[in-house]
């Protein structure tokens, strides 16, 4: 419930169907019953993606769609 909480506030722009697809996304290598460490690995994740990849994403396209 925790790991859902905080990648909604990380996917609020992009509801419910956002929040699915992350949840989904990130919690896919867990099997059945993850342990707690695999939990917590999978939280910092999260962050590092949203903190650090996601904003070099976007800063990206632009530039990428304009170049020849």
């Amino acid at each position: 419930d925790d790991l859902k909480r905080l990648l909604a506030a990380y996917t609020k722009e992009k509801g419910q169907a956002g929040l699915e697809t992350a949840f989904s996304e990130h919690s896919s290598k867990w099997g059945s019953t993850p342990s707690w460490n695999t939990i917590k690995r999978t939280a910092v994740d999260i962050g590092t993606d949203y903190i650090f990849l996601l904003p070099i994403q976007t800063a990206i396209y632009p530039h990428a769609a304009n170049a020849t």
